[in-house]
């Protein structure tokens, strides 16, 4: 079998041992306050795992966009969270077509989510299950106030395919107990007018591991704690020897014997340290931080008997591991030295989608060839049709959700099929009624005038 030497770098590593280590001990501590464990999934983003925790005995996965949902329903996950205001009428479509795919829910934390929620979702037969947004000290999203998720909720409850699912929120590190009595008063006014709440929804990794007492929280949501990092050590959570997420990188210079150069810099380490003054930690080397990144330069200083050579390879804990795995195309799993398989990160990049064959795009020149029904590509249409029929020609088209494996894993190659456009990306929302308009206003090659090829881009 190939050995991480064998790996280019940077690369991701992921401990197969020490991440199900973590994921068994959540589960343990979930299992033992009566917790409903829901792991996030934007850490990993790889149904690999999320089953995983599933079988490990989590409800189900939280996911933070309808693209990831996307993917891990198309793996054959079946109880999906999104936690998030869904808005607009391409996501509200792909929401409805999810909802009739796996047991869904969602949040909202205003009349006008809902508004659109409620016009979706109609058929009171199967009702589509959304939370209240709680604001508990985090100052993101949520409603203020006990007696705003009091009126949301029986908006909720009077509309016909929605059903009312509790309440979420995402406290602030460190503010648990805070949230804890905001919950509270909010459940008590819910009961106070003849709403049951069943499911109050919490999340955050390092304050998951607090007494759960008394707590009116039914679910926690937790999503670092599977890899772990030098935030979540330095909050407690665990230790170095926790973390299962590594980045493989080359020493490629060391100008003086206290500085050397990675070949590792923000677009591989990310620039976000959660707070913490350094951007990572090497394993194995004392006193080695990386202390600065460029693009693709990562400024190591040595201290004590910290030591490297030019070409040596070495492993750095991130500060935050979730954002490093965006950075990636492929995880390695190891054991050791060992690489036991190489998986696709499937949900990354999964923000949208364009999804051109649901739009009539403005035609500007008689049809191609002597197909009256060939769409028109404007000036650039021939070479555009030519990089098409060579991406076909060479298999190079991407897949349909569906035709991935259950593992989140595709037969496509790995250079996926290009995006072909000559105008910036269509709205997601581009009607028969926005082409009518822009046919009128631009004849020419502006936005209204001009028309792509728009492939399925994740």
């Amino acid at each position: 079998m190939p050995t991480i030497h064998d790996l280019d770098t940077p690369s991701i590593l992921i401990d197969v041992a020490r991440a199900e280590a973590n994921i068994a001990r959540a589960q343990a501590h979930a299992d033992k306050n009566g917790l409903k464990l829901r792991p996030h999934i934007k850490t990993h983003k790889l149904p690999y795992w999320a089953k995983k925790q599933v079988a490990a005995g989590a409800v189900g996965i939280t996911c933070q966009k309808i693209g990831e949902a996307e993917v891990m329903a198309d793996a054959g996950l079946t109880d999906i969270f999104l936690p998030y205001n869904i808005l607009g009428r391409a996501k509200l479509a792909r929401l409805k077509a999810l909802h009739g795919r796996v047991t869904l829910s969602v949040t909202a934390d205003s009349a006008q989510t809902l508004e659109g929620l409620a016009a979706t979702f109609t058929d009171a037969g199967h009702p589509l299950s959304v939370l209240v947004e709680c604001d508990t000290g985090m100052g993101r999203c949520g409603v203020q106030t006990a007696n705003e998720a009091v009126a949301l909720a029986r908006v909720i409850d009077k509309a016909g395919g929605l059903a009312f699912g509790g309440l979420m929120t995402y406290p602030a590190a460190g503010r648990a107990v805070e949230a804890e009595a905001w919950l509270a008063d909010a459940k008590q006014a819910l009961a106070a007018s003849g709403l049951a709440c069943e499911r109050v929804s919490s999340g955050g990794t390092p304050d998951m591991w607090r007494s759960a007492d008394a707590s009116v929280v039914t679910e926690y949501r937790p999503g670092t704690y599977i890899y772990l990092d030098r935030y979540q050590v330095a909050k407690g959570v665990g230790g170095l020897d926790d973390c299962a997420l590594t980045v493989l990188a080359t020493v490629v210079s060391h100008p003086t014997a206290t500085r050397a150069i990675l070949d590792s810099g923000s677009k591989a380490l990310s620039s976000d340290t959660l707070g913490l003054k350094d951007f990572g930690e090497l394993m194995g080397v004392p006193g080695a931080l990386v202390t600065g990144l460029s693009e693709e330069h990562g400024t190591v200083m040595l201290s004590g008997d910290g030591k490297l050579r030019i070409g040596e390879r070495v492993r750095v804990v991130p500060d935050h591991c979730c954002v490093v795995t965006n950075l990636f195309n492929e995880v390695n799993l190891i054991d050791g030295e060992t690489v036991l398989d190489t998986l696709p990160v499937a949900a990354r990049g999964r923000r949208g989608e364009y999804l051109s064959r649901t739009f009539r795009l403005p035609r500007r020149h008689p049809p191609h060839g002597n197909n009256p029904s060939a769409p028109d590509f404007g000036a650039h249409g021939h070479q555009m049709q030519r990089e098409e029929q060579h991406g076909e020609a060479d298999g190079h088209h991407q897949q349909r959700p569906e035709q991935a494996g259950i593992d989140g894993r595709t037969t496509e190659p790995e250079h996926r099929s290009r995006l072909v456009q000559c105008v910036p990306p269509v709205d997601r929302e581009f009607d028969d009624r926005n082409v009518d308009e822009a046919d009128q206003r631009d004849d020419g090659g502006g936005p209204g005038g001009a028309a792509g090829v728009i492939e399925r881009a994740g």
